[in-house]
This record gives C-alpha cells, structure tokens and sequence, in this order.
C-alpha cells in the first residue's frame, strides 16, 4: 500500500504494514527532510560515541550546547533493550564511553534504490525495528539532539545502514506544501518534542487553538478542550511551541496560509506517539 507525501517532505515512496496509518508516513518523511535539511546528507561527517564521551568530559557547557541540535552519529550496536513499548540501542556497552540510543517512534525496515533517488520501503515501530536488527551491528544515525547526566543520550534518533547512509543515492526534496497538509506537519512535528507524562493514557483528547504568523512560526496554543487531565494537556501545549516555526509554510500561496493564522486541532496521545 503506497501512502502519497502529505507535507512539504521528499519524494520517497513508502510501501507500509496494512495496518500502519498515514501518520507514520508523514513522521518519517518530515524526518528525513530535517537530515537533509540540517545535514545535507553528509554521514561522513557523523560524530562517534567516543568523541561525544570525551568532549562532554573535556567541558560540559561546550558539550551540551555543541550537541543541542540535529546532528549526525555512528557507532556499534552492543546491546538492546526495550523500554515502556519503546526500544533503545546501547553503544560501547560496558565502557565508560557507553552512548544510549533512543529511537524515534518509526523507523526504515527496508530501503530500495532507484537511479541515484533514495526511497524506504516499509516502516515499523521502532520495537519492531529493533527486534530484526543483531548486536554487534554497526549503524548510522540522525539524532534530534544528545543530553548528558548519568549517562549520554542520544535523543529522537532515526538508524539507517551504512549501505544507506553512505551510499551515492539520497532522497528528493519538493518544498510543494499543501494547506490541508498542515495539520499532519504540525502533528509530526510535535510528536518529535513531545514527553509523555506518566499519566497520559488512551482516550484522553485535548483541543487547542493553534496561531501561526504568515513565516510558520507558531504564535500561541491554548487548549480550548481540555482532556480532564492536566498533565497530559500541559505536555501537549509545551510540544506545539516547541515547534518554532514550520518553515515549509513560506513556500505557500498567502491566500492558503490565511486559513490557518489560527486554528484547532485535537490531540490524542496515541497521534503523538505516532
């Protein structure tokens, strides 16, 4: 079943599960427009495990601020483990090096390439990802960001092979946004900064109002229906201003973005965890 790019993403054709919906095409896709975008592809610049360790060692304000952003890394799968559904990779384990790994919530099963174009052929949830793939591995990986405390994490990864990382094909890019296809980037990207709280559960439902100026960026959100739980409708709102700005949005027609200078949209627990 081929799912059609929703928002301003790549050209990548995704083959998926019967069972697995459009929002985790739209995930991915926004995904591997923030690697090209923040990267250029480039994985031969990618960090290793050893390298973070020691320049966290060497200043820690200087770490934390150099790692701060989406960068890419590498490094040898030594242990797996699963967590709360999710599943997370070990790097160097059993060294003072070790580098946790934690996976975004949808991962690349296969890829296929076509020509020099770049395409992923089935998605999984990254449990799933993560039960095909053997210890001692070596692997790629483009991370949100990395945070340091009593250990290093590398945070909101996506993995890829090195056979796909380093290879000569990567994916178009078509900045061609949508207007309908807003409210599934917004989705997407507040997936990506969302923390669970301890007391979000299925069923809850939250309705805020969304404002937006005319360059993307997200001006205000305030739940207009509350979920009953305020944790829960605490975590949403704080992941929809993370989102600073869409900046597939400036690509638009003015007229198209105008419908959405404020608008609703209901999140579920289940749309944020994708």
């Amino acid at each position: 079943m081929k799912y059609s790019l929703m928002v301003a993403l790549l050209s990548v054709s995704f083959v998926a599960q019967a069972d697995y919906d459009n929002g985790a095409s739209s995930y991915f896709n926004t995904r591997l427009l923030n690697v090209v975008e923040t990267t250029d592809w480039n994985f031969s610049k990618a960090v290793g495990a050893t390298q973070i360790f020691n320049d966290w060692r060497a200043n820690q304000a200087r770490a934390e601020i150099k790692y701060s952003q989406p960068r890419l890394y590498h490094g040898r799968i030594d242990k797996i483990v699963a967590d709360n559904g999710n599943a997370n990779f070990i790097l160097d384990f059993g060294k003072k090096t070790a580098v946790t790994v934690t996976l975004a919530p949808v991962q690349a099963a296969s890829w296929s390439v076509v020509g020099n174009q770049l395409k992923a052929a089935e998605l999984q949830p990254n449990r799933e990802f993560a039960a095909n793939i053997d210890v001692g591995r070596e692997m790629y990986f483009q991370c949100m960001r990395a945070e340091f405390g009593m250990g290093v994490y590398l945070v909101n990864c996506i993995a890829l092979p090195p056979s796909i990382a380093l290879g000569k094909a990567r994916p178009d890019v078509i900045y061609d946004l949508e207007a309908a296809s807003i409210s599934d980037l917004v989705k997407a990207r507040a997936s990506e900064g969302w923390t669970r709280p301890p007391s979000a559960r299925r069923n809850l439902a939250t309705t805020v109002q969304i404002g937006m100026a005319a360059d993307g960026t997200i001006t205000s959100a305030d739940i207009t229906k509350s979920s009953g739980d305020a944790p829960y409708d605490h975590s949403v709102v704080v992941a929809i201003k993370n989102i600073g700005r869409l900046n597939e949005v400036q690509g638009m027609n003015p007229r198209d973005i105008k419908a959405y200078r404020s608008f609703g949209m209901t999140f579920t627990p289940e749309d944020l965890a994708l």
